[in-house]
């Protein structure tokens, strides 16, 4: 069964319609690394986000050392709460 629909939005709802402007937003880049790795080189990890969020106007990096055996989902998790609702303090 097929349906068709029409929907008509009153013009003054679209006078009042707001869309987040770019200077608003704010990038993210997670820089995931294992645990391991980032207690033996954790000041170049650290310099390399100093770095990019210097780089990339209106972005913040955030650093998650993580255990060698996290398992890929918790990873994508992770970022998809990043996406969805930034970061904590952001």
């Amino acid at each position: 069964m097929l349906f068709d629909a029409t929907f008509r939005v009153p013009s003054e709802l679209l006078s009042k319609a707001y869309a987040q402007l770019p200077s608003e937003r704010i990038d993210v880049v997670s820089l995931i690394v294992e645990e391991e790795i980032y207690k033996s080189i954790s000041n170049d990890i650290e310099t390399y986000a100093t770095y990019i969020q210097d780089s990339l106007d209106q972005t913040r990096v955030v650093i998650f050392p993580v255990s060698s055996r996290i398992h890929p989902y918790a990873i994508q998790s992770l970022n998809e709460r990043l996406y969805l609702q930034g970061t904590p303090d952001a």
